[in-house]
């Protein structure tokens, strides 16, 4: 939903996928991705909702376009089995992860050098972060919004701190005018 009087950008999302053609999910949803693996490498955050299999290893190409997205700071989360691939990738190594309680027992098996929580939500190891379910998913992504807005207002406050000036005249009796100062534009405030 495009929202012009908000300045700010938060997410711009584009589909991506493998290979070309619509993408069944479980549930009768068909997704068509406007966009290949080659959106990885200007993605900031990047979503991996599942893997098709626990068996099934993902395409290199895939793999490669991962280790490159976090190897520049990309941020990525797995909802679900997408935690196989992120494992595949050799990017969970030494971390703790998680997945559906289906998968948790295949994942430490399957990759032992990854620390296994198997009753959370998600894991938030920083720009790597995994989810258990879809409705932990869920939980998941609605963290991420809530940091990236964190992010915002930090910088955000940064900026205040930077280009806005404050005089305080008390020359109004008991009330106070504050002038704030933004670049060329006076905006007065009264009390």
């Amino acid at each position: 939903l495009r929202r012009p009087e908000i300045k700010a950008t938060w997410y711009r999302c584009r589909a991506c996928a493998i290979e070309r053609g619509p993408i069944r999910a479980r549930g009768g949803i068909v997704i068509t991705a406007d966009a290949g693996l080659a959106s990885l490498r200007r993605a900031g955050t990047i979503v991996i909702p599942g893997w098709r299999s626990a068996d099934e290893r993902p395409p290199e190409a895939f793999l490669s376009a991962l280790r490159s997205a976090y190897a520049r700071g990309a941020r990525i989360l797995t909802i679900c089995s997408g935690v196989f691939a992120l494992a595949a990738a050799g990017l969970l190594g030494g971390r703790r992860a998680t997945t559906h309680w289906l998968y948790t027992k295949t994942l430490a098996e399957r990759y032992p050098d990854v620390q296994v929580e198997p009753d959370v939500l998600f894991v938030d190891e920083g720009r790597i972060l995994t989810s258990a379910g879809s409705a932990a998913g869920l939980d998941l992504c609605l963290h991420e919004v809530n940091e990236a807005a964190t992010l915002i207002q930090e910088e955000a406050d940064d900026e205040a701190n930077i280009i806005f000036g404050a005089v305080l005249d008390e020359s109004m009796g008991d009330q106070i005018r504050i002038t704030v100062i933004r670049e060329t534009r006076c905006v007065e405030y009264a009390k």
